[in-house]
C-alpha cells in the first residue's frame, strides 16, 4: 500500500481517478476517514502500491476528473455517489422514535438550503444532495425532491442516475428482471434503503451535467 498527500482541489474521487481504483475501494483502503467531502491539504491517505510513499501520478485536469458526460444506457459508468450512499445504507442510517433526531440525517439536511434540524423533515433530496457533496459534485441544493426534475442531463435508466418520481428522489441501483427500478434513496420506510418503483412511476432520469 502506498500513501497520497492530498494537494489543492483535490477530491477524494479525483484521487481515486488518478489511481485508476473505484471511489469505494478508495474509501475501504482509508477507514480513518469518516466523512469523505471534508478532506484537507496535505492530508495523507491510503493509495494502491507496493509499499511505502508514491509519487503522485501526473495530474489530471478538471474535465478528466469528473464525469462531464454521461454514458450511453447499458455502457460502463463511474457513479462514485453510488459507492457513497451503498456506504451509508450498509451502516444502517434510519430515523430515530420520538424527540431524539439522528445526527446523521441532520447532517444530510446541511448540504441543501433548509437546513432542517430533525429527522422527521423529508430527507430523500437531502440525502442525495449530501452524497453528490462527498464525491465534490455539486447536487441541486434544495431539499425539495422536485429540484432535481432538471438537474444536470437528461439520460436513461443507467445504474447510478437519479430517479425522480413524483414526490420522490433516489438513486437507480439496479434493474430487477421483471422490470422494478431499484432505488437506493433516504427515507424510503424511514430509512437508506433499496426499494422496487415501477418503472412508469419514474419521470426522469439524471446525471451530472
Amino acid at each position: 500500500m502506498g500513501t497520497y498527500t492530498i494537494d489543492s482541489g483535490d477530491t477524494l474521487y479525483s484521487v481515486s481517478r488518478k489511481y485508476s481504483i473505484s471511489f469505494g475501494d478508495l474509501m475501504k483502503l482509508n477507514p480513518q476517514i469518516t466523512d469523505a467531502g471534508n478532506i484537507n491539504v496535505g492530508q495523507v491517505v491510503n493509495v494502491p502500491g507496493n509499499g511505502g510513499s508514491q509519487p503522485a501520478p501526473q495530474r489530471t485536469t478538471a474535465a478528466a476528473a469528473a464525469p462531464a458526460t454521461a454514458p450511453a444506457s447499458g455502457q460502463s459508468n463511474s457513479s462514485p455517489w453510488l459507492d457513497v450512499a451503498i456506504q451509508e445504507m450498509e451502516t444502517g442510517v434510519m430515523e430515530i422514535e420520538g424527540d431524539v433526531d439522528n445526527p446523521r440525517i441532520v447532517e444530510y439536511h446541511q448540504s441543501t438550503s433548509g437546513h432542517a434540524s430533525d429527522d422527521e423533515t423529508p430527507w430523500c433530496s437531502a440525502f442525495a444532495n449530501w452524497c453528490m457533496q462527498q464525491v465534490g459534485i455539486t447536487g441541486s441544493g434544495s431539499a425539495a425532491s422536485i429540484s432535481w426534475r432538471t438537474w444536470g442531463q437528461k439520460v436513461g435508466p443507467i445504474p447510478g442516475s437519479i430517479v425522480c418520481f413524483n414526490g420522490h428522489v433516489g438513486f437507480l441501483h439496479s434493474i430487477r428482471a421483471d422490470g422494478k427500478l431499484m432505488i437506493l434513496g433516504g427515507n424510503q420506510s424511514n430509512q437508506v434503503k433499496i426499494t422496487p418503483y415501477d418503472k412508469n412511476k419514474a419521470l426522469t432520469y439524471r446525471w451530472p451535467a
